[in-house]
């Protein structure tokens, strides 16, 4: 997520630089599968015959929150799916032009590859697509494909504290909580909430005391206004429903 260069403060999704990333990222994984140490033979056999790789997200949650979308919304969908579009489509692109360079996966051949099929069920259907998968079916049959499988959504709960973010595509899961450690305790704040809250003239030791009360979320703060109580959603103010719409999104560009 960017800043506008027109000193608006308004914010938006560099999907040019994702596409980078995402490339970047795919020609990584792909070198982790040669310089790994396997525990045992029969792994790296078949890690090398099928070289399965998982590229995925993480931040999801925060992402939405500086753009101002809330989570459980129909724009919060369309945000995901085109993510986990775009997602597996440069990932799959980057592996074609390594299969250019370095040759196909040893399996390629008893794979549904050579059959012209990809191994994600948005695969079988051709509309409400943003990119030309035709370009990608074709590049598979001339060129073969570096890795049996790309992308996989894994939860990050340990990276992504450390990249000081939210997990997978997870929601946020508390905006505030206190972490106990065996120096003492310390309040951990969700970075864009905080900046929000700051910003708003809302941040204070009471919103803190209140935040932690209602379990990390909003929802029953009377002195917040509506806007961000709709923006600011947590896992537990999600309807298990949402939650499932959320996964379908992301899961139908999903390779494992």
């Amino acid at each position: 997520v960017k800043k506008e260069k027109n000193n608006s403060g308004n914010k938006f999704f560099d999907w040019h630089d994702f596409e980078n990333s995402v490339r970047i990222g795919a020609r990584m994984l792909d070198n982790v599968i040669d310089i790994n140490n396997y525990p045992i033979p029969s792994i790296e056999e078949m890690s090398l015959n099928t070289r399965k790789t998982g590229l995925g997200v993480m931040g999801l949650g925060n992402m939405l929150y500086e753009l101002s979308i809330p989570y459980n919304s129909e724009a919060g969908l369309k945000e995901m799916e085109r993510i986990g579009e775009s997602l597996n489509y440069f990932s799959k692109l980057e592996s074609i032009e390594l299969s250019k360079a370095r040759g196909k996966f040893p399996y390629y051949t008893k794979s549904f590859y050579s059959e012209g099929r990809l191994p994600f069920s948005a695969s079988l259907t051709k509309s409400n697509t943003n990119y030309d998968w035709s370009k990608v079916r074709d590049g598979i049959k001339k060129h073969g494909i570096r890795n049996s499988v790309t992308t996989v959504i894994a939860p990050t709960g340990s990276i992504s504290m450390i990249a000081g973010t939210s997990s997978g595509m997870e929601p946020v899961y508390s905006l505030i909580f206190e972490k106990n450690v065996a120096v003492g305790s310390f309040y951990y704040v969700d970075p864009v909430f905080e900046e929000t809250m700051l910003r708003e003239g809302l941040f204070d030791e009471n919103l803190i005391k209140n935040v932690l009360e209602n379990k990390g979320s909003l929802q029953n703060i009377a002195y917040i206004p509506p806007k961000f109580k709709k923006i600011f959603v947590c896992a537990h103010d999600i309807p298990p429903e949402d939650h499932i719409k959320a996964l379908a999104a992301f899961q139908k560009w999903i390779d494992s």
